[in-house]
């Protein structure tokens, strides 16, 4: 957790040692939620989607990754796959093989996953009340999962709902999520900052 929150403050100061910092905390628990989100989504941002993309492939090749990890870092792959390389054959794997890890494990992580895998292949075709549909689902399980991270499938249903045309409930899902976010003591992510 440490290395996380340094990579996070670094990076707003000096990009360079914030991947580092980032990748210490992967480094020290190769199975922590946080730690590989920090990394994936400042990988993706700083370099491309090829790294993240990179990075995925070695975490799932990492020996003892636990089932729970693997589920979080498919659905990491597929947010590259749907947003970066709008890629659905590919993304819709992905979302299989979430599935058949929730399948067999019944994790929150796995289904938390394969609905945000799901509400984001949804958007790219036009289908928003079904995206919509996936992220109410996930944002229900946000708060079973066993440790904070940040929530995307939320900064997708906003773009949804202003592309629906309707700013007002667009506007307030954003800030309520801020606002339970702060209330927490909790980095507030970017990108719902940038939305809202």
């Amino acid at each position: 957790d440490v290395y996380t929150k340094i990579g996070a403050i670094s990076l707003v100061v000096d990009l360079a040692s914030g991947l580092p910092a980032r990748r210490k905390a992967v480094l020290l628990d190769p199975n922590s939620l946080r730690a590989f989100q920090g990394l994936f989504l400042d990988t993706i941002t700083i370099k491309d989607g090829q790294a993240g993309l990179d990075l995925a492939t070695e975490a799932l090749a990492r020996p003892g990754l636990s089932d729970r990890m693997r589920a979080w870092v498919l659905a990491h792959r597929g947010l590259v796959e749907t947003e970066r390389l709008r890629d659905d054959v590919k993304a819709r794997a992905t979302m299989q093989e979430i599935e058949t890890i929730y399948a067999k494990t019944n994790d929150v992580v796995a289904l938390y996953g394969s609905h945000w895998v799901g509400a984001l292949i949804a958007r790219n075709n036009d289908r928003l009340v079904e995206a919509l549909t996936h992220g109410e689902k996930a944002r229900a399980i946000l708060p079973t999962l066993p440790t904070p991270v940040l929530d995307f499938t939320t900064v997708s249903d906003i773009r949804i709902l202003m592309q629906m045309g309707d700013e007002r409930s667009a506007l307030d899902l954003g800030l309520t999520v801020l606002d339970e976010r702060a209330s927490r003591g909790e980095f507030l992510p970017m990108p719902m900052i940038q939305q809202v």
